[in-house]
């Protein structure tokens, strides 16, 4: 491996006939935490909407973050690691950078497009949510802000130090853009909710298919996201028991949030624009995040929830979209209540949990737990072998990880 962490590229790497080239394990942290991310989505359902659920797992009206508005930023931190490790494992395999562009193509247009049709699911399900197309929503931004991400590991061969200076770069790019909008005559001073210069000029581009809450121009900040994500790559691929890669990782963390902390006294952390201050603050907390959970699963082999997280973690798109799909087809369709009132299948779903509850914000935190339990169980049937598989490599004694 280079000095930089990085690997020697595979056209320099002799491959003599009849020897194997080792192609690393899956990692099981990197699945791991994707899965908490899911759980972290799964326990922010709240039919009743956000009054009735306690505080953390409700979004921030506009200045965060909560423990709801980490879980997206987490998600990207992480699809930039697995990126990253894909990148490297594609190429072990002899794929071209061609060959690895037009897979990572592909697979964004597919990821829109089933955005697409989630966001604007409602409007097609009943006529009584029509609303305009929204171009932008979570998996589009996730699209493209990976694709953006993959476009520059790939021209700079994973090195950390030029992903960490194009992540600083892409947030400076995010402020003369927002600064440059302010001084046209876009926004009002200050970042503030409705009145932005990100959401106006998003709103002037998109026109009717704009998105309140998921600007186009929050995707250049959500790729740097993803891009720190990707610059913790070469820490990861050491030896798990190594306190070296884990003290790199709180180092890397701590630094993260220190900067998310001082740049939010300018320029506050808010999600739905995804500022500057916030990608650094919630990709502090991910890395931070993440050595906990590499330690518990890469080290320690804590058989008692390793085999969980790692369930949601091999399907995240599955439980994201399927998620989606119920909550609209469970709200599109009801009955008439005895008072006269309508009630969709989600209310009452919602309803017959909290008949057991006092108190509202614990009965939506039970429903919550009820869904990721459906989940789980939905999750452990189709990944029955892998997680067989993955058992038996817990049993063995700690390694090297990829």
């Amino acid at each position: 491996m280079a000095a930089s962490g990085c690997r020697v590229p595979v056209a320099q790497v002799e491959k003599p006939a009849g020897v194997a080239i080792r192609i690393p394990e899956r990692m099981l942290s990197v699945d791991a935490f994707r899965g908490t991310a899911i759980i972290g989505m799964l326990l922010t359902t709240s039919p009743a909407g956000p009054g009735a659920a306690f505080r953390p797992f409700v979004h921030a009206e506009w200045v965060g973050p909560t423990f709801a508005d980490c879980i997206a930023p987490s998600f990207m931190w992480i699809v930039g690691v697995a990126l990253s490790l894909s990148i490297e494992k594609r190429r072990l395999l002899g794929d071209s950078d061609a060959s690895i562009a037009s897979h990572l193509l592909v697979r964004t247009a597919l990821l829109f497009a089933l955005g697409c049709v989630l966001v604007n699911l409602p409007s097609l399900v009943d006529s009584q949510f029509a609303m305009p197309f929204v171009l932008m929503g979570t998996l589009q931004r996730i699209a493209i802000a990976a694709l953006l991400a993959a476009i520059v590991c790939v021209r700079f061969n994973n090195r950390p130090a030029v992903l960490v200076l194009i992540s600083a770069g892409l947030l400076a790019a995010y402020m003369v853009i927002a600064t440059t909008a302010g001084l046209m005559g876009f926004g009002q001073a200050g970042w503030v909710a409705g009145a932005n210069p990100i959401t106006l000029l998003d709103q002037r581009v998109l026109g009717t298919h704009a998105s309140n809450s998921h600007p186009l121009l929050s995707s250049i900040s959500a790729a740097a996201t993803v891009l720190l994500g990707a610059a913790t790559t070469p820490v990861l691929t050491r030896a798990p028991s190594s306190w070296h890669a884990t003290r790199v990782l709180l180092l890397q963390g701590t630094v993260l949030l220190v900067l998310g902390i001082a740049v939010g006294r300018w320029i506050p952390p808010v999600m739905y624009i995804w500022t500057p201050s916030f990608c650094l603050l919630t990709a502090g907390i991910a890395t931070l995040a993440f050595t906990l959970v590499r330690r518990l699963v890469d080290v320690r082999r804590v058989r008692a929830i390793v085999p969980t997280l790692v369930a949601f973690g091999l399907s995240p798109l599955l439980v994201w979209s399927g998620q989606s799909l119920v909550e609209t087809l469970l709200s599109a369709k009801g009955v008439v209540s005895t008072d006269g009132q309508w009630r969709s299948l989600w209310l009452l779903s919602y309803d017959h949990v909290a008949a057991h509850f006092a108190d509202a914000r614990s009965a939506t935190l039970a429903f919550a737990l009820l869904v990721t339990f459906c989940w789980w169980t939905v999750c452990g049937i189709l990944r029955r072998r892998r997680l067989q598989s993955i058992s038996r490599r817990l049993a063995a004694p700690p390694g090297i990880a990829p």
